[in-house]
């Protein structure tokens, strides 16, 4: 029976590629876009030599007056690691490399290099427009001739000696083509714009849809929307699509130089210096799903892709000029039918090519729409300012720097801007362009917006993972055995198909199994490990399990218990310093509100009490050395860091406990524990309980003494250490039983 189709559906986003101007991959991207790194350079030697084609006169033919541009450097592709022979390589476009590149990293971040997945239901849509450089040098190639035609025709040629004419011909023919590629059966497939997500979907092996989308400046949002769709429409089940653009070449150059469109000296969106847009090129790759399958596969989710608005402008002052119009019917369209409209919005991810018109146009076309938004509220961004406009990759490089900021809950930076334009009326505006001084943030929503070059736009709003718990416990209970198999039975045949297990595990839990005489429970993060769970219980059938459980249910989280249970007790107990770690409990802040919140309210008096928020100190943000982790570790092993860390992660859990309906009846704490379960009996504040262990944490660094000490736990009854302690010479205690076989 056909699955029923949901084209609201949420589309999670769980693995992210990408090669970019100054970054070999999404960490060095994210680095560079939180370092505020300006990645725009003059164009490369390699590329092509500026001082053939530049002229400071914007008036002169055939030239171009800009010669910076957001470049690719040092890209190494490596063929034979993804089983490509390498005279197919040397023939591929550097744009297939590209995507082929940052695909095989996409797939590794979402787990897929070594993880099963139905390759035949996962597809490949990429946007592009005019290919890369590889077309241009193989069509030059074959022009020889004509070039070689026109030299002869010269009358000053003609007067010249028939061997010199030979001699000079063949001299030029050899320059040209010395260093141009053969044109062999790899060239035209190497070279095609319509190839390059076929080339992925080979070199990956995957036989889901392959195609390119060419919307220009929107290409790689219009396949963006493909993909989408097609997942909806469930179509396929896994996709992997972006843009990729190289099109940097002097003749693309000087041809954007005659619209007048290009910067001479920079990015700057939004300023008043703003001039013009500056070449980049780069990929930039997404793998998507359904959010259903992603939680029932467990795979990481970086931010949700809710909808998706385009519109096309209609006639206008010309083709190329930005119509207000069609800018807010994409905007109006990405918002209908949600649940949530333009003042939830916390961060939009420009198009803000850096062009005067363009910008202000943009700004004040998303101020009607977002009118309803308080003033200065949205932050506004556009990483064309720091690697350029990658045209057909631009709204896959805008879109990767909007999950990412959602994922690490942080606003991130937009350089150069100085001096707003004056053409936009910032003062009434509900925007603020968010400067290099970056700001955490608890996302809301994020969007990103990218202009089609043709007339056309394309906004997608992104909504951070919402709530939801990765695994679900379910509990059965009876008068006796039969009747618990006859539940287990059940259980399995009424688990829906897939996606979460929130809403069945109420309804199967709210029937009330502990009061009965027998009881069995497991956990599962998916229906397909319900079922199997289920089915291993099922096989023991006839076998007292409740006198003793077979080994196999323990690791499968399969639990029995037999007797009147009578009115169960919940007791919570919170442990001492020695369990953190860096990143403790960031993929449970970045899941639920109130666990970020809670991380809010510590970073606010922990800057208070030390001038930093714990958070920075805690949690990665991407891209760190392992020298760097090395540091961080050891910087929360220290007393003053890991009381205050260590609490917040008990009253983070709490909370979070408590929101799910989960109530202790009594607490106890460990050590610093004590400091939680105070909290939680509401003897102490969280910020009392903060300022306690933050000084009790400094007062026990602050010890000054010729002997430190030194602390071991002995797993061992304290009766038996401390017989063997009697004979040791020196100071050495028991000091503390932790439990019957513990020692300290």
């Amino acid at each position: 029976m056909p699955l029923p189709l949901d084209p609201t559906e949420p589309i999670a986003i769980v693995g992210l590629g990408g090669v970019l101007p100054g970054a070999k991959d999404v960490p060095s991207f994210w680095k560079n876009v939180m370092g505020k790194v300006d990645s725009i350079v003059e164009v490369p030697a390699d590329r092509w030599d500026w001082r053939l084609y530049w002229s400071a006169d914007r008036k002169a033919a055939d030239k171009t007056y800009s010669k910076i541009g957001g470049f690719v450097l040092d890209f190494a592709f490596e063929p034979l690691k993804l089983r490509i022979p390498p005279p197919v390589a040397r023939q591929m476009d550097t744009v297939q490399q590209l995507a082929v590149a940052a695909t095989a990293e996409a797939l590794k971040d979402a787990g897929y290099e070594t993880k099963e997945f139905d390759r035949g239901r996962c597809a490949v849509i990429f946007g592009n427009s005019m290919g890369g450089p590889k077309k241009e040098a193989s069509d030059l190639r074959v022009y020889t001739s004509m070039y070689l035609e026109r030299l002869a025709q010269s009358p000053a040629f003609a007067k010249l000696p028939s061997a010199a004419r030979e001699a000079i011909s063949a001299e030029v023919e050899t320059s040209v083509k010395s260093g141009l590629m053969t044109i062999t059966e790899d060239t035209m497939p190497g070279e095609l714009s319509n190839v390059i997500a076929g080339r992925v979907a080979n070199t990956f092996n995957l036989n889901g849809a392959n195609f390119t989308v060419d919307a220009a400046c929107a290409a790689s949002l219009g396949a963006l929307a493909q993909a989408v769709n097609g997942l909806r429409f469930r179509q396929f089940d896994m996709v992997v699509t972006g843009g990729v653009d190289q099109m940097m070449a002097a003749p693309a150059y000087v041809k954007f130089s005659k619209i007048g469109a290009l910067s001479a000296d920079g990015s700057r969106p939004f300023d008043a210096g703003a001039n013009g847009f500056v070449m980049g090129e780069g990929c930039g790759v997404l793998v998507l799903k359904r959010l259903s399958d992603a939680q029932r596969d467990g795979d990481r989710v970086y931010a949700l892709i809710r909808s998706i608005g385009a519109s096309s402008d209609g006639r206008g002052k010309g083709i190329t000029a930005p119509n207000p119009k069609g800018q807010r019917l994409a905007m109006e369209r990405a918002f209908e039918g949600l649940n949530y409209g333009p003042a939830d919005v916390g961060l939009i991810e420009a198009h803000g090519t850096s062009t005067p018109v363009g910008d202000a146009v943009e700004v004040t076309t998303a101020a009607e729409v977002f009118a309803g938004a308080a003033k200065g509220s949205v932050a506004l961004g556009s990483v064309k300012s720091q690697i350029g406009h990658l045209k057909a990759a631009a709204g896959a490089a805008g879109l990767l720097k909007a999950a990412l900021a959602i994922y690490h809950k942080t606003l991130p930076p937009s350089i150069n801007f100085k001096s707003p334009n004056p053409a936009v009326d910032w003062k009434n505006s509900p925007f603020f362009v968010n400067t290099p001084e970056t700001t955490k943030w608890t996302p809301s929503l994020a969007a990103t917006s990218q202009s089609l070059l043709a007339a056309a736009e394309a906004t997608r709003p992104a909504k951070a993972m919402e709530p939801g718990l990765g695994g679900e416990a379910f509990c059965l209970g009876g008068a006796d055995e039969g009747a618990v198999f006859n539940r287990l039975e059940r259980l399995a045949n009424e688990a829906p198909a897939e996606g979460a297990l929130s809403s069945y595990a109420a309804k199967v839990n709210a029937e009330g199994p502990v009061a009965q005489p027998v009881r069995l429970s497991l956990a599962a993060e998916s229906s397909k490990a319900l079922k199997e769970k289920a089915a291993l219980a099922l096989k023991n059938r006839g076998a007292d399990i409740w006198t003793k459980a077979p080994p196999a249910f323990k690791p499968k989280s399969i639990h029995v218990g037999k007797g009147t249970a009578g009115k169960p007790k919940v007791a919570f107990l919170f442990p001492g310093q020695g369990s953190q770690y860096v990143d403790m409990m960031k993929d449970l802040r970045e899941k639920y509100q109130v666990v970020a919140d809670t991380f809010a309210e510590a970073d606010r008096i922990m800057t208070r009490l030390i001038g930093e928020p714990l958070s920075d100190i805690l949690f990665t943000k991407g891209g760190e050395t392992p020298e760097k982790l090395a540091e961080m570790a050891e910087r929360i092993k220290r007393t003053e860091i890991t009381q205050p860390a260590v609490l917040t992660a008990d009253i983070a859990i709490l909370r979070l406990l408590r929101q799910l309906g989960v109530e202790p009846d009594m607490v106890a704490g460990h050590s610093l524990g004590e400091y939680g379960a105070l909290v939680a009996a509401d003897v102490l504040t969280f910020e009392q309980a903060l300022d306690a262990v933050s000084a009790r944490g400094r007062e026990m660094a602050g010890v000054k003494v010729k002997d430190n000490g030194k602390m071991a736990s002995v797993a061992w009854p304290v009766e038996k250490v401390e017989a063997v302690l009697r004979k040791v010479d020196g100071y050495v205690i028991a000091a503390n039983k932790n439990c019957r076989i513990q020692t300290v």
